[in-house]
């Protein structure tokens, strides 16, 4: 199985390396399947033959998804016709806005569009809108919330990205957004304060993560500095944080740690497991269903929540769909491989999203998870104990054995990922091991768990949990602002060829 997977993901990912979508791909790809099906059949005795049929029809099958994933994405651009022209469009504040003092950015869902009177037949479903206020005064807008209906005035482009190299590119975000345009907001009716269908979730947990974020922002006070890490760690929300942290987190190599991780995930899916766990073994509930099956449903379905909540970014998908391999092989009662775990996940993400290739978040959340089941594959640590036999030794040992294992899971980490970071941010931190011996510990046990239980229970209790997680990160600034101010920390190289990879 790992083969066809293997095999679709290859069949996929050629088309990330061609110029164009190619005009007759589907044909192709149709006409290929069709044939290695044919031949499957007319040879069921031979097994080299049928498994060379099934590499091709999965090669065939992974091209199909992606060009028409593709051709679907590029039918959304707004018509030449358009740009430029001022339309009246009404549709849906769709996801979290982006809300700054220089104004609101937000994604917004059209249902129709007028130009003069007349009504435009062709647009896309999907623009990135940006809304400043008149005299940069941010009063000047109402509160953009997700489900809000909106008239407005605005002109719209293509969503174009600039040339110069080594910059972000909107154009490659917006089209793995699904942004058909981009434009300005001249002026908006508000039209419906809410308009949420029942079945509607992905947009009900947009609304339940601007109010999570605004109750972090109301508990905290209005100076604290770090009130945008601390969003980031609840929800993956890393607008608010200012770009000289930014800097500075990259400098000591911590910028993975401002987001929502894979650990993260991991933690709140053990977390309800062990509610779960805790509360079946009460009584008879155990003859009903098993405990472990009832712990591994609720494990998924609480990292299901907070992945969404987390806005469905790369590493938490990769930790959500993990996390649900090894409940459906329990359910099932198969014994899976580790490999075969990160393999399911792996497809998953891109069977759901053929684009994720194009964001660093991808290659580095994968690549950290392939290297460290690879590294440490063995069941004997360090010092010789094997693993389950850790409670028969010294505590001291159990100690070393912990602290041996971190130093190792960190250097292969550091150096897997090596070629990934140069390729992507063109920079090198030497003081990362470093700065992640103490920042992870601390963000992962402290910092996090502290903000995410102050955001989720209730304000008398949450306010003195989120003060305490951002004073944590205040001393943990201090220390990797100091770090990063040494003129060695960062070794800065140009984009690596391919080859070199």
């Amino acid at each position: 199985m790992r083969l066809l997977i293997t095999a679709f993901i290859a069949g996929g990912s050629l088309l990330l390396f061609l110029p164009q979508v190619p005009q007759y791909g589907l044909f192709i790809c149709s006409l290929s399947s069709i044939l290695s099906l044919a031949v499957a059949l007319t040879n069921p005795n031979s097994l080299g033959i049928r498994q060379g049929a099934a590499i091709v029809l999965a090669l065939s099958l992974g091209f199909a998804w992606n060009v028409h994933y593709a051709q679907e994405r590029l039918g959304n651009i707004l018509a030449h016709e358009l740009e430029g022209k001022e339309l009246l469009i009404e549709g849906r504040v769709a996801a979290l806005p982006q809300s700054r003092s220089d104004g609101a950015k937000f994604a917004f869902s059209i249902d129709q569009i007028l130009m003069g009177q007349q009504r435009v037949d062709s647009f896309p479903n999907r623009v990135y809108l940006s809304w400043q206020p008149a005299w940069r005064n941010p009063e000047d807008i109402p509160e953009i919330i997700p489900g809000q209906k909106w008239r407005f005035k605005v002109k719209l482009k293509q969503p174009y990205g600039t040339l110069n190299p080594h910059t972000f590119d909107f154009e490659r975000w917006a089209f793995h957004q699904n942004f058909g345009a981009s434009g300005s907001v001249r002026s908006g009716t508000l039209l419906a304060k809410q308009e949420i269908g029942l079945l509607e979730f992905e947009l009900r947990m947009e609304l339940a993560r601007w109010n999570l974020r605004k109750k972090i922002q109301d508990l905290l006070p209005k100076d604290a500095r770090y009130a945008g890490v601390i969003i980031a760690l609840v929800m993956g929300d890393q607008n608010a944080i200012d770009q000289n942290d930014w800097r500075v987190f990259n400098a000591t190599g911590i910028g993975h740690l401002i987001s929502i991780s894979g650990l993260h995930v991991t933690m709140l899916a053990g977390v309800g497991a062990g509610i779960a766990s805790l509360i079946w073994r009460r009584r008879h509930l155990p003859l009903l269903m098993p405990v472990s099956k009832v712990a591994a449903a609720a494990g998924f379905l609480t990292a299901f929540v907070y992945a969404w909540l987390a806005g469905f970014q790369i590493p938490a998908q990769r930790t959500m769909y993990m996390v649900g391999v090894v409940g459906f092989a329990l359910w099932t009662g198969r014994n899976t491989r580790s490999f075969d775990i990160w393999w399911w996940a792996l497809f998953i993400v891109l069977l759901i999203d053929p684009m994720a290739p194009y964001t660093p978040g991808f290659w580095l959340s994968f690549g950290a998870v392939a290297a460290i089941l690879y590294a440490m594959g063995n069941s004997v640590g360090l010092l010789g104990i094997p693993t389950g036999k850790e409670l028969e030794v010294h505590w001291s040992q159990r100690l070393m054995q912990a602290l041996l294992e971190a130093c190792r899971v960190q250097a292969v980490v550091t150096l897997a990922l090596l070629p990934l970071t140069l390729y992507w941010f063109y920079q090198v931190s030497v003081v990362s091991p470093l700065a992640n011996a103490f920042a992870i510990p601390l963000v992962s046990y402290v910092v996090t768990p502290l903000a995410i239980a102050g955001a989720l229970l209730p304000e008398f209790i949450g306010r003195w949990l989120l003060l305490t997680a951002h004073t944590s990160m205040e001393y943990l600034s201090e220390c990797l602002h100091w770090m990063a101010s040494w003129k060695w920390s960062v070794l800065w190289q140009q984009q690596p060829e391919w080859w070199a990879l």
